[in-house]
């Protein structure tokens, strides 16, 4: 069995303050923090997300906001007729904490000194669980993602909130919410052709149910 784990390494970037948004398309999934203290958010859209029309929100991805590389020319493997997958995001960043049970870190304002979070609000989190809240310092990374079991994508570890932490020495450091949300993706085959004698599967699964009523009698 193979899951995300947290992932914590040293990196050198340094970013100007500013900041960006996922969009209503794409999920929270990592977090980094410069040298310099100022916040970096990566992007993924996972095959069981942001496929489809619908949600509010526009991308704006810069140095502080990037989506995973490979994600733009991701092939998704949807029915026809499946519903959209989007978040519902605000455009305006005027809040310090994602809090609320449906929602996650879709983008940031920084300042310099602080970042006004963007929240984005996912009906389907409320079937989400909190695995943990790790701390990332200034220089360190955390990477969720896809959880993989036994081979097969089952769900995916997105960040829900973000919360500033200042030292006494000045350090500047992040707790982070992170939450495992289902995500299983659509299999390939749209219909898989399967040879059956319907009349005969049917007598024989009638057949193991009066067997089965017939050793339960007195």
């Amino acid at each position: 069995m193979r899951s995300t784990v947290l992932v914590l390494l040293s990196i050198g970037t340094v970013v100007a303050a500013g900041g960006g948004s996922c969009g209503s398309g794409a999920i929270p999934f990592r977090f980094e923090v410069s040298a310099d203290g100022q916040p970096v958010l990566g992007c993924a859209t996972p095959q069981c997300f942001g496929y489809g029309d619908g949600g509010e929100g526009v991308e704006k991805y810069t140095e502080s906001v990037f989506l995973r590389e490979g994600d733009d020319r991701r092939r998704y493997m949807r029915y026809k007729d499946a519903s959209p997958e989007r978040a519902k995001c605000a455009f305006s960043s005027e809040s310090q904490t994602c809090a609320a049970t449906v929602e996650w870190v879709g983008g940031f304002e920084y300042d310099g000194e602080e970042a006004e979070l963007q929240c984005c609000r996912y009906d389907r989190l409320k079937y989400s669980s909190e695995v943990g809240r790790p701390v990332v310092h200034s220089g360190e990374v955390y990477s969720g993602g896809e959880v993989i079991r036994d081979g097969r994508q089952t769900g995916f570890d997105l960040i829900k909130n973000v919360r500033k932490i200042s030292g006494e020495d000045g350090s500047i450091a992040y707790e982070l919410t992170v939450a495992r949300m289902n995500c299983l993706p659509d299999p390939p085959e749209e219909l898989i052709e399967v040879e059956i004698n319907q009349r005969e599967e049917i007598a024989r699964i009638l057949d193991k149910v009066v067997t089965a009523e017939s050793n339960d009698a007195p």
